[in-house]
């Protein structure tokens, strides 16, 4: 307990942040306020470990509880002040350029914005539109118009992406129509150091005619860069289980600390200042890879680990260490407690650290090769298992052939082409490329797009498509109690599968009794339709709908004939109804001017209004 104190108040903490989201602000505090009480008592009392221990645990969990709701009340405030669907005049600056998409736009995104009309928006926050492709439009410019401010799409159907989770945890908060926007170009004075170092190095990789599938690949092993790479080769990455080769993490921060390590080998009596420069080279290496959270685990986890290495005797846990690197990011960006990376991320290195600790006396008992490809072979295995609720719960699939394609492609990626890639994307900085040294590179990336669609022709992918979080968190459970009983974590491991078992048999049975319809939008058909119980009902404009004793109509017009009282309308255009409903919900359908509309008409009535186009789907609350 004592060993992983750190990792465990990392969890809690975590877990706390990511409930926030439906705790109030003052519950919160209230429940620091009692934990903190408790704990001093309890120190001050001399009580037994356990106590302590309980009250640190509670303590933990409050402050997340805490510093989470402040996070959310404060979306929540800055949320209510902006004004959406009206039309705004706009000045800022352009923070960043996407590539041209399939439609023939690319979306920028804009940041120190000033406006008359958004007067409370911080500086961290943005806006972006879309603009034809024919605009020129770079890092820098400024940019001004006057334009209808709109919120993000938020998620309509089951095949439809939630591109309002997305961009929030990127600062993005709205969108405007990129048409009535006039761009200044600025030059690059305007440039950070970061825009400006990967502009010259994606500039100097063109130069050289390597193709572009090639330099998605070059990007990405070495910079993190994937936004140019096609959405067709992400998924054929992730349908095989090898993406995380091609994602900035640990593996390439180890390898880049040992090639600086290896290039200071002249500094081998200044142990202390070698150590300051390679964990300076990795703050630089992060920086240039945007954070993300994969990559900056590793950084804190190497420096938290060099500092420690200094003193001999002082006891490095790697799970200590990956705690605080947890603790430490998560106060940093707290939004990403939820997100996908940064939970996938700690629980590979969680569980490769739990499993290679506890069996690392096999390798010095075999040959150096085989021990290796054994080692891949293991951990990989390990990390998989331990993401499988993550990955089955955030992509609904997983391919049960990725041993053998890791067991492939991690000894190629980090012996041979994570080396080549470094080694051609700092000789086309310089300006020495030989075209020989290109060309061996295109053969190279060529093998894994051969790897990749090998292992893609198997028909050996698991579909889950309706994996909710309750599932997902019993999936998690049984899985590490499996891990940590194969460690020897006896007790623990019993406890977890146990706690699992019974999350799932609740939502087995809970979950089917008290699961609600819901209110879709079919992006296909451009229909609405009520999912109950997985059974689709259309429901078409001038219908009415009885769910759950509830009833629902839908309509365009006020010649709909409506209930006189207990029941929720449905609007695809605003229109005076004859008689007044207990709630207003504004359909995907609806045009930008009759849902203002709709917002004044309700708040003017005192009607609850529920808008689709912003907030997805409409959960039916049966009577």
């Amino acid at each position: 307990m004592a060993t992983c104190a750190t990792f465990i108040f990392f969890v809690v903490f975590v877990c706390a942040i990511g409930a926030a989201g439906i705790v109030d602000v003052e519950n919160a505090l209230c429940g620091l306020i009692a934990s903190g009480a408790f704990m001093f008592w309890a120190y001050y009392r001399r009580l037994t470990n356990k106590v302590k221990t309980i009250s640190c645990l509670l303590f933990t969990l409050c402050v997340g509880l805490s510093y989470g709701s402040l996070i959310y009340s404060q979306e929540k405030t800055l949320d209510s002040k902006i004004p959406y669907y009206r039309a705004i005049d706009i000045s800022g600056v352009i923070n960043d350029v996407s590539p041209i998409n399939s439609y023939g736009s690319r979306r920028i995104t804009i940041g120190d914005i000033s406006s008359p009309q958004v007067q409370a928006l911080p500086s961290k926050y943005s806006l972006q539109c879309y603009i034809d492709s024919t605009r020129v439009a770079n890092v820098g410019d400024s940019i001004k118009g006057r334009s209808l401010l709109l919120p993000i799409k938020s998620a309509l159907s089951a095949d439809d992406v939630d591109y309002a989770s997305i961009f929030r945890k990127r600062g993005v908060i709205g969108s405007v129509r990129g048409e009535n926007m006039t761009i200044s170009i600025s030059g690059n004075s305007e440039l950070t150091l970061r825009e400006r170092i990967i502009k010259h190095i994606v500039t100097s990789i063109k130069h050289n005619d390597i193709n572009d599938e090639t330099s998605q690949i070059l990007l990405a092993l070495t910079i993190g860069e994937k936004d140019d790479m096609s959405p067709s080769f992400k998924n054929a990455l992730s349908s095989s289980g090898i993406i995380h080769l091609f994602t900035v993490s640990g593996m390439h921060v180890a390898l880049l600390a040992a090639l600086v390590w290896g290039l200071t080998f002249f500094m081998s009596r200044k142990k202390l200042l070698r150590r300051i420069i390679v964990i300076s080279s990795l703050f630089f290496y992060a920086y240039l890879c945007d954070g993300t959270a994969p990559v900056m685990r590793a950084v804190f986890m190497f420096t938290f680990i060099s500092i420690a290495s200094i003193n001999p005797a002082r006891n490095k846990n790697s799970l200590n260490a990956l705690g605080l690197s947890g603790l430490l990011y998560i106060i940093l960006y707290p939004q990403e407690a939820t997100s996908a990376g940064f939970a996938m991320s700690y629980t590979a290195a969680a569980a490769i650290i739990i499993f290679y600790e506890r069996h690392a006396s096999w390798k010095k008992k075999l040959p150096k090769v085989p021990a290796y490809f054994l080692f891949i072979l293991l951990t990989t295995l390990c990390a998989e298992i331990a993401l499988m609720p993550f990955i089955l719960y955030h992509f609904g699939k997983m391919n049960m052939l990725f041993p053998f394609a890791n067991l492939l492609m991690i000894p190629y990626v980090t012996l041979y082409l994570f080396p080549l890639s470094w080694l051609v994307m700092l000789s086309s900085v310089i300006g020495f490329c030989p075209r020989v040294l290109g060309h061996l590179y295109e053969l190279s990336c060529d093998v894994v797009y051969e790897v990749t669609s090998f292992f893609n022709r198997w028909a050996t992918t698991i579909n889950i498509d309706d994996m909710n979080i309750t599932a997902a968190i019993a999936l998690a459970l049984v899985v590490w109690g499996a891990i940590l009983f194969i460690c020897h974590h006896r007790q623990t491991a019993i406890t977890m599968s146990v706690a699992g078992c019974i999350v799932a048999l609740y939502s087995y049975m809970v979950g089917e009794v008290t699961q609600r319809p819901t209110l879709c939008y079919d992006t296909a058909r451009e229909t609405l339709f009520i999912d109950n119980r997985n059974t689709k009902i259309d429901f078409d404009s001038g219908e009415r709908s009885t769910v759950g004793g509830k009833v629902i109509c839908r309509a365009a017009s006020h010649l709909y004939v409506f209930p006189r009282y207990d029941f929720t309308l449905v609007a695809d255009a605003f229109f005076y109804p004859q008689s007044l409903p207990d709630e207003v919900i504004i359909s995907p359908l609806c045009p930008y001017h009759d849902t203002r509309k709709w917002i004044d008409w309700c708040h003017k009535h005192n009607v609850k209004l529920y808008d689709m186009r912003r907030n997805g789907y409409y959960t039916i609350n049966t009577l």
